[in-house]
């Protein structure tokens, strides 16, 4: 909600004199927290308790609960309020005094019909009417009622709700008999409006209060291949749509709202045999706005009739879940309880279990009860089972990409679709400007610009921002519109600048007053975006700003200075969790950012200013670096904004981080990087000392790995430091190994993250056995005469490695791109190259498995493959209908053929020395034809 830039503004008038208060005695705190009607319930309690009719009462709250959501269309709108103030306050009584005209009795009012209502049509008219006697054109008139529609029948259920725990009268209406007859269906009605209501909250904390109904574009979508049978997707003929990832991409026929609710009403629109579909997992880079589609999926349900006669939706946001140990053995059950919780009434078993849940945020879940691969695969898991054992349960589950390993999750073709958000594409960002300048017609940014920034090679960095709704709005809310050389980092750096200029040029007299500069607006908004990151509940308490605000930026005047400002920062009031039970945190309510990734963030940059002050003297350097880190395992995201955030700082600025980091580095080793047992400053949650360790060793090494991609700091420490991963690895969301000396290393049954960075780095003569490096980056890589067995390596990238001479058996390399990569010499015995990208890569001399380990392989012209080995026959004759064949410029197999079995002279003789160990089958060589060449 927008704070007031002028005091003669709308929605200031209305508020004064309506609710009888000074909005400038006031307008801090609703400023801070949106007006809510649990928030008018407090400024006219005192009105209400002198109120002994109990129909009075009921029709009062009904008028009160209105001036909520016509204030909130006067801020949305920035309609003024032409006349003097008078006019509202009578306006007002009139209202109140047309309860005796009407002679309305709470008993009458229905709760299924609410619009139907006699004294909600006549308030509703009186607005009208007195909008149309001060003279608003028709257009406004008409936006007031769509607002009305939208929010009222809201609004009034919240002020009921909250009105009964403070006004006894109306409580013991509340109780008779005759409203407990009903309350069932009013709870369910308030809970779906309550649902469908967040679809037109403001986006962003909008100034104008633009809702995300009046922004949204519908994403398109693309499904993982997994779900669907190898022999439909020959059928189909999608092979040729299939991404690196393994997602087949469609054409933008259907976007996801589309397809998903005929999908949940048994339809398939693409025809793939997933009408059954039970089990819907939505995956989704930050930002992209797998929450945003949640909201909107809801409200369609609830106001579009897609959902079936007498089904019941149930909306959970998996953080809230207060065990997730429990989850995992009594899944339904636990989630039943959350919804009960929020829906505030109990829920028969038999009921939820032909509900349709929509759960979102797992990857949340995961980061804040530290849930490792196992437990992340049973969980997902049992969500699929308790579908397959209810046929009516129907389950959406939203999670960031990379906290799902998909390969895990079981074949169930019929019963589970995993789908992923695609990415904006120019006709999406253009629509989404359309709709955005209707209510910013200021926006430096405009439909030219988008064009330009998307069809320039040298815009790439901030294409790939534009292709992602929270960051489009961000962009478009620039003073100053970018130049399309940005990254990420400078978008949100100049975001901030923005933000911390525009509050304190507007509200620069207080903030002078009480010693908030822009400089410390800035810490203010990183100190708390790093509370929060370290609190296991993704929120900050008000006590915990108080005492932040008074010790640490020298505030005295906190709800003064400092409330007021939270809104201007992208910050929301939320409830606090069940399981939070500080005694501190007396108050329901905390402050959280209305985007993780604004959170992500501001705290990466926190991070990134408290390592540059960390202290040259060891004590002192290991204490606080233990206090940074400890409470919390970095997350990938955190890791992406600190990376970007490190490139852009200036060279000495990192020699002298890289000078404190190296000199220590050996110490921190000796002790485990372990400063203190049982570490728990400022009360917060306790950690484990494992963890305290595991936390600390990686945010150092985060931190020295990316200060110079081009030195090796593992010189002396390898075994110490590869101890550290075989303990942690599957722990840590990614680790930079990018030019570090590995040769003669042994990772025997290490588990690393996706996207572990090998770039460049010497692992000659390694051993890698057992392992899983899923998705890993060795590009560039030297892995010569590595060994490497029985390790998963699937969509991990080799493209210009060398792999000379390395054995390479029994490993899967499904999806890995090979391409330029030097594979001469090397044994791939038993190795799995389904979907595996060989471009120009070269395989002369290499020991090949059978060819139907290369099913959908892409072999392409400047792919080598002369003088390989193999044992399987049918290798050449079966190459063209197992590989890749559906695409431009692959390898003519037709210029090639097998010999004849080799014999022992030329097995010995081989510049392959792996043969020897083949002597129990047959071993062929591919060779060109005659007259034919290769390439």
């Amino acid at each position: 909600m927008a704070p007031p830039k002028n005091p003669e503004k709308g929605y200031e008038k209305f508020f004064t004199k309506f609710f009888e208060r000074d909005f400038k005695d006031i307008s801090k705190f609703l400023q801070g927290l949106g007006l809510k009607p649990a928030k008018v319930v407090e400024v006219v309690v005192d009105r209400l308790r002198k109120i002994e009719n109990v129909d009075k009462a009921f029709y009062t709250a009904l008028v009160y609960s209105s001036a909520t959501t016509f204030y909130n269309a006067l801020v949305k709108h920035e309609f003024d309020l032409p006349g003097d103030q008078l006019a509202i306050t009578q306006f007002r009584e009139s209202l109140l005094k047309n309860r005796k005209i009407l002679d309305y009795k709470a008993e009458e009012f229905d709760i299924e019909k609410f619009y139907s209502n006699r004294a909600v049509q006549n308030i509703q008219d009186y607005y009208e009417g007195w909008l149309q006697q001060m003279g608003l054109e028709e257009l406004d008139i008409r936006k007031v009622r769509v607002h009305f529609t939208d929010y009222f029948k809201i609004d009034f259920y919240e002020f009921l709700e909250e009105s009964k725990h403070r006004y006894e009268h109306l409580t013991d209406f509340l109780n008779r008999d005759s409203y407990k007859a009903r309350i069932k269906l009013y709870r369910r009605e308030m809970y779906y409006s309550r649902l469908a209501s967040m679809y037109l909250e403001p986006a962003l904390n909008d100034e104008k209060g633009v809702s995300l109904k009046d922004l949204y574009v519908e994403p398109f979508f693309k499904m993982q291949t997994n779900c669907l049978s190898e022999k439909l997707i020959r059928e189909k003929g999608l092979e040729r749509s299939i991404d690196n990832s393994g997602f087949i991409e469609f054409d933008e026929e259907y976007n996801l709202h589309q397809y998903i609710n005929e999908l949940f009403l048994k339809n398939d629109l693409l025809k793939l045999d997933k009408q059954e579909t039970r089990v819907l997992f939505v995956l989704g880079y930050p930002g992209q706005g797998k929450s945003s589609f949640c909201k909107r999926l809801m409200y369609d349900w609830i106001n579009d009739g897609n959902l079936q006669l007498n089904q019941h939706i149930y909306f959970i946001k998996l953080r809230e879940v207060s065990n997730p140990q429990h989850l995992l053995s009594d899944t339904l059950e636990v989630l039943r309880k959350v919804a009960e919780r929020s829906k505030d009434v109990d829920i028969p078993e038999r009921d939820f279990q032909k509900s349709w849940l929509i759960l979102d945020r797992l990857d949340e879940l995961i980061m804040n009860n530290g849930l490792d691969d196992r437990q992340v695969d049973d969980l997902c898991k049992q969500f699929i089972q308790e579908a397959k054992n209810h046929p009516k349960l129907r389950i959406v589950l939203t999670s960031r990409i990379g906290y799902i390993n998909l390969e895990s999750l079981p074949r169930e073709k019929s019963h589970l679709l995993v789908l992923q958000l695609q990415s904006f594409t120019l006709d999406q960002q253009l629509e989404w400007l359309e709709k955005y300048r209707v209510y910013h017609p200021e926006t430096e940014l405009t439909e030219d610009k988008l064009v330009e920034f998307n069809q320039k090679m040298h815009h790439k960095a901030i294409q790939e921002l534009l292709e992602q709704p929270i960051l489009l709005n961000i962009i478009a809310s620039l003073e100053k519109a970018p130049d399309g050389v940005e990254t990420k980092v400078q978008i949100y750096e100049d975001l901030f600048t923005m933000l911390i200029r525009r509050e304190y040029s507007k509200d620069g007299q207080n903030a002078i007053q009480e010693g908030l500069t822009e400089e410390k607006l800035r810490k203010a908004v990183q100190d708390i975006a790093l509370k929060i990151f370290h609190s296991p509940y993704d929120y900050v308490h008000y006590h915990q700003l108080k005492r932040m605000a008074e010790d640490e930026w020298k505030v005295e005047n906190f709800e003064k200075s400092l409330k007021s400002l939270l809104v201007s920062f992208y910050f929301k009031e939320t409830t606090k969790s069940d399981k939070d039970d500080n005694p501190e945190n007396k108050k329901n309510y905390a402050i959280e950012f209305l985007h993780k990734s604004l959170q992500e963030y501001m705290a990466a940059e926190k991070i990134w200013r408290d390592v540059q002050g960390l202290s040259t003297k060891k004590e002192s350097f290991f204490g606080e670096l233990f206090k940074l880190f400890s409470p919390q395992l970095l997350s990938k995201e955190i890791i992406k904004d600190l990376v970007g955030i490190i490139k852009q700082a200036n060279e000495n600025t990192k020699s002298n981080v890289r000078q404190n980091f190296t000199q220590y580095f050996k110490d921190l080793l000796r002790n485990d990087f372990l400063y203190k047992y049982n570490y728990n400053e400022n009360g917060q949650v306790l950690v484990s000392p494992i963890e305290q360790i595991r936390n600390t060793f990686y945010g150092f090494w985060t931190i020295l790995s990316n200060l110079d991609l081009q030195v090796d700091y593992l010189q002396g420490f390898k075994q110490k430091f590869l101890k550290f991963l075989e303990f942690y690895g599957s722990d840590l969301p990614e680790v930079n190994l990018s030019f570090q000396n590995l040769s003669h290393c042994e990772f025997d049954g290490i588990v690393l993250h996706n996207d572990t960075n090998f770039t460049r780095s010497t692992l000659d003569f390694a051993v890698l056995k057992r392992s899983h490096l899923r998705f890993s980056k060795f590009g560039t890589a030297s892995l010569i005469e590595a060994k490497i067995i029985s390790c998963d390596l699937s969509q991990s990238r080799f493209d210009y490695g060398n792999l000379t001479r390395a054995i390479v058996n029994y490993s899967n390399l499904d999806g890995a791109i090979l391409a330029q990569a030097n594979l001469s010499f090397a044994s791939f015995d038993g190795v799995r190259f389904d979907y595996a990208f060989f471009d120009g890569a070269d395989l002369s001399y290499a020991l090949l498995p059978n060819i139907e380990n290369f099913k959908n392989a892409r072999f392409t012209e400047t792919s080598k493959i002369l003088k390989a080995y193999t044992c399987d026959e049918t290798w050449i004759d079966r190459f063209q209908e197992t590989t890749m064949h559906k695409s431009v410029g692959l390898l003519d197999i037709n210029n090639y053929e097998l010999s004849p079995p080799l014999t022992k002279e030329e097995i010995v003789n081989s510049p392959n020395p792996y043969l020897k160990a083949r002597n129990d089958k047959p071993i062929y060589q591919i060779r060109l034809k005659p007259g034919e060449t290769e390439g």
